[in-house]
């Protein structure tokens, strides 16, 4: 479906006002400044960003009322909880299995290297691409150890199955999201997307707004590069 505004039309799939101020001044002046293309292509990535982590919020309340729904009666859904929670292990061991052979298998020139970096307040000194990666896949096994344990607590001590659910779609769409899945699994190019540039961002995930003052901060040096 599309609207209206002036007499333009804009799609109202992708209507947010900022895209479509934006949209509107491309289509009155097709020389429109670089400038402006930018802020334009800024404003979509910021909606997308911010769709994205408010349906990541939204998982795990979409897994409880999807429970209900299930035709399995107390003691089924027991078995099929920890059954759905043992495949967490299984996929997470054999996707991580599969990524630390391509680590070694990789034919990493000498010059290809992680320079010194600070992490996690610390500073990490200069490594191969290799070393660094089994680094970050050991890091990030031991992420998924501590939920796993309070998981397994909550479940024994209460009986309650919904965590063991919760858990494992985060589990999934954390093992999705990790940077040495998108390059080893997905094969990404680690030259387009600065996301996966080595050394990666800091485990913590960043806040909405340092996600918003990154993106704002690449539209700007695009700008500076166009003007010099």
């Amino acid at each position: 479906m599309r609207i209206h505004i002036g007499k333009n039309l804009v799609n109202t799939k992708d209507f947010h006002p900022l895209i479509a101020w934006q949209r509107l001044l491309l289509q009155i002046n097709p020389l429109v400044s670089f400038r402006r293309r930018v802020c334009y292509n800024t404003a979509k990535l910021t909606h997308r960003l911010l769709v994205g982590k408010l349906l990541k919020s939204f998982i795990p309340l979409i897994v409880l009322f999807g429970l209900k729904y299930l035709p399995f009666n107390e003691e089924q859904n027991i078995i099929a909880a920890r059954a759905f929670f043992a495949f967490k292990f299984v996929l997470t061991g054999i996707v991580a299995a599969i990524i630390f052979v391509k680590i070694s298998a990789f034919p990493y020139k000498p010059s290809d290297v992680v320079k010194e970096h600070e992490e996690h307040g610390q500073i990490v000194p200069t490594m191969s691409v290799a070393e660094y990666d089994k680094k970050q896949l050991l890091t990030f096994l031991k992420s998924q150890l501590v939920p796993s344990a309070i998981t397994i607590f909550i479940h024994y001590k209460f009986n309650y199955v919904q965590p063991l659910y919760i858990s494992t779609v985060m589990a999934i769409i954390a093992l999705w999201d990790w940077n040495l899945f998108q390059i080893y699994i997905l094969k990404k190019d680690t030259s387009i997307d600065k996301a996966l540039r080595r050394p990666f961002a800091s485990a913590a995930a960043p806040g909405f707004m340092e996600s918003i003052n990154k993106k704002m901060q690449e539209a700007q040096e695009q700008v500076d590069k166009k003007d010099k």
